[in-house]
């Protein structure tokens, strides 16, 4: 599954620099350009598009991350209190 998405997002890499090569040397005479990124965007949707589905399919689960568990050894300090607190608004009468 990683290895998929990695595949997909180094396409995307591959197609930004392909449009940035052909805006470089054609200088706007050909639609070279506007195809790569024609196949950015496309590429960029189908891999949003299966990463939703995976999710969906429970192939693929969200975790807290490398973070979480840093600040739960009490190595970063992310507390409440260092988030200021908010307004209370009055109720209308």
């Amino acid at each position: 599954m990683k290895a998929l998405i990695a595949v997909a997002f180094a396409g995307i890499l591959v197609a930004l620099g392909a449009a940035l090569l052909f805006l470089v040397r054609d200088r706007g005479s050909t639609s070279r350009t506007v195809n790569a990124l024609t196949v950015r965007v496309a590429l960029s949707v189908l891999l949003l598009l299966f990463i939703w589905f995976s999710y969906w399919m429970g192939w693929i689960a969200p975790s807290a991350g490398p973070l979480s568990t840093l600040v739960a050894a009490g190595v970063v300090g992310m507390t409440t209190r260092s988030i200021p607190p908010r307004r209370r608004l009055r109720p209308h009468s």
